[in-house]
This record gives structure tokens, sequence and C-alpha cells, in this order.
């Protein structure tokens, strides 16, 4: 498409829809112009990214304190009709957590209506005051990999924030 329309920049075009069930594609849109804006939110993008780029049927999200979405990726094959259900569930699920946050992170299984998912949360408040929360969703129950998973996002987020801090 860009091609046919001899743009000399390089820009992404993305297609979109306010059909209900495919509102997200709207909403993806937005985050990933919005996720190019700063240098900080593009490099916490590209590494979910890089991340999910071995998984399947998963999404991570990074929130910021006030719980709004900062960056969020999924895999190509992640049922992108039921993210709106997604952070529905999860902002009420964060809110019964915020006192029982006390481990490394929580992991358990969410009821998004059509799916049920396996999450699991944890802080990465300490690692910048202006992050929140690092959460992973998969369809895929295996507790091991997700927990794998998670780590290595949240391992990679602090090696980086290390890095700009010097």
């Amino acid at each position: 498409m860009s091609s046919q329309l001899e743009i000399p920049e390089k820009i992404k075009i993305f297609f979109t829809s306010i059909h209900p069930e495919l509102i997200f594609s709207l909403f993806n849109a937005i985050s990933e112009i919005l996720a190019t804006l700063s240098q900080e939110t593009k490099v916490m993008k590209d590494i979910l990214d890089k991340f999910l780029l071995n998984v399947a049927q998963t999404i991570c999200i990074i929130i910021n304190t006030d719980n709004s979405i900062l960056v969020q990726s999924f895999t190509p094959d992640f049922d992108t009709k039921i993210v709106y259900s997604i952070q529905r569930k999860l902002h009420s699920f964060i809110q019964s957590l915020e006192i029982s946050l006390e481990k490394e992170y929580v992991i358990c299984f969410i009821d998004c209506g059509r799916k049920v998912l396996r999450i699991i949360l944890g802080d990465i408040h300490s690692l910048d005051p202006c992050l929140g929360k690092l959460i992973c969703l998969s369809e895929d129950f295996d507790r091991e990999k997700i927990i794998m998973l998670f780590q290595k996002i949240r391992n990679n987020l602090r090696t980086i924030k290390i890095a700009n801090n010097k």
C-alpha cells in the first residue's frame, strides 16, 4: 500500500474497524502510534515483541501506576476479539489484588467469556516510578512457560532501565 502511494517516508498504515467485535483494531492502531512517540515506550514495546516471537496465543501488557496501559503486544494468533473483555476483567482483578500483591508475581486463571486464560501479573514499579505492572496472559496453560516468559521480559526491562540510568 505504501509503495502504491509513493510516500517518501516509511510510515505504518493501519486498517481498522468500528464494528463492536473488531474495535480493538482501532485501539491497537492508536496504541502502536503512541508507542513510537516516546523512546521509552518504543523500547518497552520492542522488548515485548521480541519475547513474544517464540510463544503462541499470548498477550503482554505493561501498565503504569494508574493502571493505564502503556504498551501491549500480542502474538499473531492471539484472539484480539477478547482484548476488550481482558482489559475490563484486568481492571477489577488488579484492584482486588492491590493489597495482596506482596509476592514476586501472582499466577492464576482469568475467565474472559469466550476463553479462559492463564495470567501472570507482577509489580515492576521498582524498575521505574512510572511503571506499574507487567501482565502476561496466554491460552497455553503451561505454568512454567508463562513464568519463564514473564521473568525474561522483566529481566530485560530491568537491564534496559539500568543501562539508561548510567
